[in-house]
């Protein structure tokens, strides 16, 4: 498989960049898999995982949403913001929403409750996929049988 340039850019600064093989990501109009010389493209990027395989190994990431831009020669997101699942840590993931909880059920200002409601979002997003990676993990050693 032709290996093709990937850029993920935050706000923070480049998230990821390098050759990959291929980048799956969810979409406006569902989830999508970009290989090598794949037709031009712009799209909005939806909350959720991002699959970025290299050298036949999987990088995931969560995204909060933002752009998708695939060009002849790489592929660019500009997210919001992207974490990578092996930085993610539970117990934080799990006080930043009950932070943002609370903070919902204050009185706040639109610009206020904008930030609460995306930081909302991004927890949930981290508890989600943590609670998936768990549940993948158990799986694959149930079929490996290392657990009875």
């Amino acid at each position: 498989m032709k290996n093709f340039k990937c850029q993920i850019i935050t706000q923070e600064g480049v998230t990821f960049d390098d050759d990959v093989e291929m980048i799956t990501l969810p979409t406006q109009d569902g989830e999508i898999t970009i290989l090598s010389e794949h037709m031009p493209l712009i799209s909005l990027i939806n909350p959720g995982e991002v699959v970025i395989q290299k050298n036949k190994e999987n990088i995931y990431l969560a995204v909060t949403g933002g752009f998708l831009e695939v060009l002849p020669d790489k592929t660019v997101v500009l997210a919001d913001s992207a974490d990578r699942f092996d930085e993610l840590d539970e117990k934080k993931a799990l006080e930043a929403r009950e932070k943002a909880e609370k903070m919902m059920q204050e009185k706040l200002t639109e610009r206020e409750t904008a930030e609460a409601q995306a930081s909302l979002q991004k927890a949930l997003l981290h508890v989600k996929i943590l609670h998936k990676k768990k549940t993948t993990h158990r799986t694959l050693k149930l079929n490996n049988k290392e657990q009875i």
